[in-house]
C-alpha cells in the first residue's frame, strides 16, 4: 500500500500492483481485493473489469466482504460481463452477513426495482435504514447523505408503496445538510410540488 498511496515513498502503481500480485498469489485476500480494485478503477493500469472480477472473486471466495460487495456490483451493473442479478444478490447477501453497509444499500436498490428478486419497498427501506445506522455509527457523512437521499427517493416516488412527500422533503433536507448537491436539487423540485 505504501507505493500505491505514496506513504514514505514515491507513488509507483506498477510496483504496488507487483507487490499486491505477489501477496495475492501467496493467499492474501486483501491483496486480491486491492488488485481487483486497481483493475476496476484503472489505477496504474487500464480499466479491466474482467481482471477486476477475477481478483474480486478470489478474495470474495475467501470471505473478504469488500470484495463480495464489489463483485456483487459487477454482476448487478454488468461491468465487463452480462448482468446477473441472482449472482449480485448472492454476493451482496454474503457481504451483508459481515455487516457490509454498501452491500445493504445496493441490495435495497435491487428490492426497489425487483432486479433478481421480487420488488419489495419495505425490505428496501429496512436495508437502507440499517445502512444509515451503520454510516451514523462510524460517522461517514458522505454515506449518510447518500443513504438519506435514497430513502427520501423511496418516499417521493413510492415504488409500490404510498408516496409521502413531507417525509421525502425532511429526508432530502437532512441529506442536503450533509452537503449532497443532488439532494438540494431534489428539495427545490419537491418544494414546488408541495405548494
Amino acid at each position: 500500500m505504501m507505493y500505491r498511496y505514496g506513504e514514505g515513498v514515491e507513488i509507483d502503481y506498477k510496483k504496488s500492483m507487483d507487490l499486491y500480485e505477489k501477496a495475492a498469489n501467496e493467499g492474501s485476500e486483501v491483496a486480491m481485493y486491492q488488485l481487483g480494485y486497481m483493475y476496476n478503477q484503472g489505477i496504474g493500469t487500464d480499466v479491466d473489469f474482467q481482471q477486476a472480477k477475477i481478483w474480486y472473486e478470489k478474495s470474495a471466495n475467501l470471505g473478504y466482504s469488500d470484495a463480495q460487495c464489489n463483485l456483487g456490483y459487477i454482476y448487478q451493473e454488468g461491468l465487463g460481463i452480462e448482468k446477473n442479478y441472482e449472482e449480485a444478490v448472492k454476493w451482496y447477501e454474503k457481504a451483508i452477513e459481515q455487516n457490509e453497509s454498501i452491500a445493504k444499500s445496493n441490495l435495497a436498490e435491487m428490492y426497489i426495482f425487483g432486479h433478481g428478486l421480487e420488488a419489495d419497498p419495505q425490505k428496501a427501506l429496512a436495508l437502507y435504514e440499517d445502512a444509515l445506522n451503520d454510516a451514523r455509527e462510524i460517522g461517514d457523512e458522505e454515506e449518510i447523505s447518500i443513504v438519506l437521499f435514497n430513502i427520501a427517493e423511496v418516499y417521493e416516488r413510492g415504488y409500490g408503496m404510498e408516496v409521502d412527500l413531507e417525509k421525502a422533503k425532511a429526508l432530502y433536507e437532512e441529506s442536503a445538510e450533509y452537503g449532497l448537491e443532488e439532494a438540494k436539487d431534489r428539495l427545490d423540485n419537491l418544494k414546488n410540488q408541495i405548494k
